[in-house]
């Protein structure tokens, strides 16, 4: 039950990121290509985290399985250095 939870809070963390990029947006902090690649980011988030609960059955995934799981994590995080960077503060 743990495991079905985290891959549930990894769909809404997929589906709040784009609402932040939005917000983003609006302040004058990301251009609009910003959030196009933040619904890229959230497409890719969401697919893995249904993809993951739809194979779940308990068993041990390989290690691509937890991976794919970290790539929009990291791209998350990195998201406001760059946009730091790019506003040149």
């Amino acid at each position: 039950m743990r495991i079905i939870k985290t891959y549930i809070f990894y769909i809404l963390l997929g589906l709040l990121y784009p609402v932040v990029k939005l917000i983003w947006y609006i302040t004058g902090f990301v251009y609009l290509r910003g959030v196009a690649y933040g619904l890229i980011v959230g497409v890719l988030t969401i697919s893995i985290g249904i993809l993951a609960l739809k194979e779940y059955e308990g068993v041990d995934k390989p290690i691509w399985h937890r991976l794919a799981v970290l790539i929009p994590l990291i791209i998350i995080l990195l998201t406001p250095i760059i946009m730091i960077r790019h506003l040149g503060l």
